[in-house]
């Protein structure tokens, strides 16, 4: 121990001996200002009932919710049917109200990192508002625009661009002419891209400026497109030469327009008469959105989205995902995430019917530190000061391991200090205090990376580890809310309460949405089981969606309908807490069992080495015909090779980091660093016992994650399926030589 971490100990312990001292003396204030017992009452208050049980399943739903901002809509909702009518309501209501921002860029500059490749740098000005009736304007011209062109009721054109004002601003003139929206993740992989729009048959792609060199790539391997409108610069046309069925190619012309251009078609063309003929408007039945999944187990799936489904989606959010804590007027909503999720979709319609401002952003200009912020600019985060977002939970273990990291480097005091003043806050706070003194002292700069405003951060689209939920809650002094849906469920099904500071679980079913557990005897979950109800979730209402696009079979197969109910079996176990709220432990296709007959959970697993600041991805295996998991682990580089300073020679270090992974003695130490991390996090026969190190990032486009960064297992498992028999041989073969020795020698 050097003398600057006894000196650091020393003066943490002198903090540590004054803060329980002046806790002591006022303690009797902060108890009759925070009331504590009310924390208690509302953190175990049950928030729904079990309306259906017996030995196979029972089903939770909803006890009634007071909420002003609901009742408010649901009067007004006999005529909001559609989107559209949706959207015309919240003009109303808002008109002059800032309604989207977006920051103009001001300058690109084009760097080389450290790897050699290009990046490009941004500076950012001020965010410029769009108010409701700005949009309004905006949404009209477009609509007419389409019409002008000769886009009739009902067709598919399909939405392939980043999250933006103008993605948002299309997509409602789409609605408003009655068009089904087919929307498309930007990462999905050109063949998933490719077979969405043939799948669909679209004739119409809206998508951005800089994807259209990959959109031409795509349209060669065939397809119906005749009309690109882009985001951005304006073009003319563009040859496509496509491939017919034969492999020859056929040339063909796509005309294209720019969002501006549509927008000025629209301006001139428009007429009064155009907004009175009633084929023109949707019905609620009408689809709304084909809306393609991330395609975790093969093709992506469009799943069908009436105007119904996703108002009802909309409609169950608003007693918990409105962020409470703030008054309309002052909620700043920061959008990055893909629009094309349906957990960003239906939030930012929540927000809008709220009158929230919405300021978008991107995952590399979020902050300050963004990889496409130039040094010295401020990050989106930091312009625009939001209130509210939403994360999904590979964002927030980063946000989780970047502080954890940067902390660790800022010297033995700081840090011993940093992870007493965690320690303390989340005490008091599980008791129902806050720490004032120490959220200005100390947490004030870590909030101030996200504009030191935040209050809200809603989670979901899979489970976040209670370690990084008590921690971020913590030391961002924000509420974070988790839920739980689906494409299929036109969103979230549970969430959260805002006054609810449990970890681990996903929340209360949403008004409106059945949830039933069903025993699923071969993983040993049941309802009646003796610590708490298990089983797999199904949801059912008017939330789940009408089946998939062009998939009957599918369709059948995956949706089903009871006593007048629609139901969508989801393949997550849950577990029904005493409050009513839920919590995901597992999934089906995620567990293993082992030839000793112990079961493993896969996602258990990924779940602890993740969060770890080593790990940039996992993917573990295993099964019935073994003893064990092994698993695939894409470490973080920059973290992994700081590390490795301090352990190896310098020279050992200069070579490229491929060579590095592939290095047995390194491996060992990557790999018993995470097993001794997990040891209390796991039982003995879950921690895996080999692991390959790939230096390559999992990414979309190398098709081993998909556009939502969920795990390809059957892809990853056949990439790397030669590896995996290796380690398992290496595991026999140590096994094997355990059991001779175990045997006495013969004479």
């Amino acid at each position: 121990m050097t003398l600057n971490t006894v000196v650091a100990k020393v003066a943490v312990t002198s903090i540590q001996i004054f803060t329980h001292l002046f806790d002591l003396v006022t303690l009797p204030i902060y108890i009759l200002a925070y009331q504590p017992w009310k924390y208690y009452l509302d953190n175990n208050r049950c928030r729904a009932d079990t309306i259906q049980k017996d030995d196979t399943s029972l089903t939770v739903y909803s006890k009634p919710f007071s909420c002003k901002i609901r009742e408010k809509i649901l009067s007004d909702f006999p005529h909001i049917d559609t989107i559209n009518n949706l959207m015309n309501h919240a003009i109303n209501v808002h008109g002059s109200k800032q309604c989207l921002g977006t920051r103009p860029i001001l300058s690109i500059d084009t760097v080389q990192n450290n790897d050699g490749r290009l990046l490009t740098k941004h500076e950012l000005a001020d965010y410029k508002w769009l108010s409701y009736n700005d949009v309004n304007e905006q949404i009209q011209s477009f609509a007419h625009g389409l019409r002008y062109l000769g886009f009739q009721p009902r067709e598919k054109i399909v939405i392939y661009a980043e999250t933006s004002a103008k993605w948002l601003i299309s997509a409602l003139g789409c609605f408003r002419n009655a068009y089904t929206l087919v929307t498309v993740y930007t990462n999905l992989g050109e063949d998933g891209v490719a077979y969405s729009l043939n799948q669909t048959d679209a004739k119409v792609v809206i998508t951005s400026e800089d994807l259209l060199p990959k959109l031409k790539g795509i349209l060669k391997k065939g397809g119906h497109i005749h009309t690109i409108i882009y985001i951005e610069k304006p073009l003319e046309k563009m040859n496509i030469h496509a491939q017919n069925d034969d492999g020859s190619e056929q040339a063909s012309e796509v005309n294209v327009y720019s969002f501006t251009e549509v927008i000025r078609i629209g301006v001139s063309s428009y007429s009064p008469d155009l907004d009175c003929y009633e084929s023109w408007k949707a019905t609620p039945e009408d689809i709304a959105i084909i809306m393609y999944t991330s395609g975790s187990t093969g093709n992506p799936k469009g799943a069908l989205l009436s105007h119904a489904n996703i108002l009802s989606g909309i409609l169950a959010c608003c007693p918990y995902g409105c962020n409470l804590l703030v008054p309309p007027e002052e909620d700043r909503y920061i959008a990055y995430l893909p629009l094309a999720h349906i957990f960003e979709f239906t939030l930012e319609m929540t927000m809008i019917l709220r009158g929230t401002s919405i300021g978008y952003s991107g995952p590399n200009t979020l902050t300050d530190a963004g990889t496409m912020i130039k040094r010295g600019h401020m990050g989106d985060a930091r312009a625009l000061k939001p209130t509210s977002m939403i994360a999904v939970p590979v964002i927030l273990d980063r946000i989780f391991k970047g502080i954890q990291f940067k902390v660790s480097q800022e010297g033995a005091f700081k840090e011993n200090l940093f992870t007493f003043c965690y320690q303390y806050r989340s005490m008091w706070r599980k008791l129902g205090f806050d720490t004032p003194i120490m959220n200005k002292l100390i947490f004030k700069k870590v909030r101030e990376s996200l504009g030191g405003e935040i209050q809200s951060i809603i989670g979901g689209g899979a489970p976040l580890s209670p370690e990084v939920h008590d921690f971020l809650e913590t030391v961002l002094c924000v509420k974070i809310s988790q839920g739980y849906g689906l494409t299929e469920s036109c969103g979230g099904i549970t969430l959260c309460h805002y006054d609810d500071y449990h970890v681990g679980e996903v929340g209360y079913p949403l008004p409106g949405a059945y949830i039933k557990l069903v025993n699923w005897e071969e993983g040993g979950y049941k309802v009646n089981n003796s610590t708490a109800p298990r089983g797999e979730i199904h949801v059912g209402g008017n939330v789940v969606a009408m089946g998939y696009y062009n998939m009957s079979e599918k369709t059948k197969e995956s949706f089903y309908e009871k006593d007048g109910i629609r139901w969508f079996p989801t393949g997550d176990i849950g577990q029904l807490q005493p409050t009513g709220a839920f919590k995901i432990i597992d999934r089906k296709k995620d567990l293993v069992k082992l030839q000793m007959g112990e079961y493993v959970s896969l996602g258990k697993v990924e779940g602890a080495w993740k969060i770890h600041p080593f790990v940039d991805a996992i993917c573990s295996y295993g099964n019935s015909f073994k003893f064990d998991i092994v698993a695939v682990v894409v470490p973080d580089k920059y973290k992994f090779l700081n590390h490795l300073k301090n352990n190896h020679a310098e020279e050992d270090l200069n070579r490229d980091f491929s060579t590095i992974c592939s290095d047995p003695e390194i491996v060992i130490i990557f790999l018993k660093t995470l097993q001794v991390y997990s040891a209390k996090k796991l039982e003995k026969f879950e921690i895996p016992k080999r692991i390959l190190l790939e230096p390559e990032p999992w990414t979309p486009d190398c098709g081993l994650v998909t556009a939502a960064l969920k795990l390809k297992r059957r892809t990853i498992q056949e990439k790397y399926q030669e590896d995996i028999d290796r380690m398992y041989t290496q595991l026999d073969e140590e096994r094997h030589v355990k059991s001779m020795a175990s045997f006495p020698s013969g004479k």
